[in-house]
Order: structure tokens, then sequence, then C-alpha cells
């Protein structure tokens, strides 16, 4: 077995660690966290959970950008009870953390309320299916781009997350029923297309033009 490098503990509330220090070696980086699971709110006159991160596949996506000092880190198979606790959907959920992981924030576009769930809209979103983060911006709008291939009955979409303001989020928009099952934002990536000096995003879309060629 091969020996723990660089080992961190950091304890993980029901948002998430607010003190990471990185430490890194040509040999790889090995961390430790003490989750105490899910957050809760009245149902009536108790306390209930309003998530659940059990399988939640925390780490399915990471992305940094070049510079390596900012990081989108995302569970696309967390769930969340809407509003009134009838139903339980994927909607997935992405952090970003950067200052030396001291600096974090949890982006879960895919979790608005008042209640967008159903497969109609974004509960079956899987945020954070596929992420990607810019190196060049427009100054004062820096933004992450996080995938969602499930909602609108999985045609998919992008979601523009800025990173200084959690409810600025614009989305691709719906297309029409004969975009049910494209799953945009299956893969994204960013780079600078047209030569302005601000990165552009590329969405996947695996199962578009009806899968022929996608």
């Amino acid at each position: 077995m091969a020996r723990p490098i660089a080992v961190h503990h950091a304890k993980v509330d029901h948002e998430f660690p607010v003190s990471w220090a990185a430490k890194q070696s040509s040999e790889g980086v090995l961390w430790s966290a003490l989750v105490q699971g899910n957050e809760r709110r009245l149902n009536g006159s108790s306390l209930a959970p309003i998530e659940d991160k059990a399988y939640q596949f925390f780490g399915a996506t990471v992305k940094s950008n070049n510079k390596h000092d900012r990081l989108l880190m995302c569970a696309p198979k967390y769930k969340y009870f809407f509003s009134k606790f009838e139903v339980i959907e994927p909607v997935g959920t992405c952090f970003f953390a950067e200052n030396g992981f001291t600096d974090t924030q949890e982006f879960a576009p895919c979790r608005q309320e008042p209640a967008r769930h159903g497969r109609h809209r974004f509960g079956y979103g899987q945020c954070g299916f596929s992420a990607a983060l810019p190196d060049r911006y427009k100054k004062g709008d820096e933004r992450g781009f996080i995938g969602a291939p499930g909602v609108w009955y999985w045609q998919g979409a992008i979601f523009s997350q800025n990173v200084r303001n959690v409810t600025d989020r614009p989305n691709t928009e719906y297309g029409g029923k004969e975009y049910d099952h494209d799953m945009m934002g299956y893969a994204t990536a960013t780079g600078d297309l047209d030569g302005d000096g601000i990165d552009d995003i590329v969405a996947g879309v695996p199962r578009g033009n009806d899968a022929r060629s996608g």
C-alpha cells in the first residue's frame, strides 16, 4: 500500500468546511474529513432531514483553473427534500474553493425554491455532472459553469454561476419536447474560441441530433 504523503483533517458541518489548507507534494495529497450528517429543518413539530448525502458521489467532478488556485468540486447525486417534504430528488450540488481553500461556497443551481422540482424542471438535474472554470473572464464577472444533464426530461442545461453572487446563475433555456433526452451538460469545457480574450463555454450533448452524431 502506498505511503500517505500529506494528510489534512477538516471538520465538515452541514454546509462545508471553511478552513482548508492543501498540502502539495509530487506524490499526491490525501484528505481526511469528519462528516456530521444532513441539514435539518422543522417538519411540523419535529426536525427532519432536508437532504441526503449518502451516495452523493462527491468528487465525481473536480475542476481547477490553469493557475490551480481555484477549485470546483461537485456531488451530482446529492439529493434534496423540497419544501413540503413530499419529494426527494437528485438535484446535485457543487462547492467552490479558493485562497488556499480557506474560502468555500456552495452552489446548487438545481436546488431552487419556490420548488422547481420534478423531471419536467430541475429536480433530476444532477448539477455538477460536469463543470468548468474559466481563466479569462470579464472584469467583475467571475463565473463557473455547471452542467446539469437531467433537467427538463433530460434535455440538460448549463448554468453560468457567478462565484460572487449565488443567485446570479442564468441557464440555457428549455428547447421543446423534441430535445428531450439530449443530455446537454454531460461534459463541459472552456477556452477562448473566438480570440476575444474571454473564455467561451463548450457543452457536450451526447444524444443530440436524435443520437445520430451528438
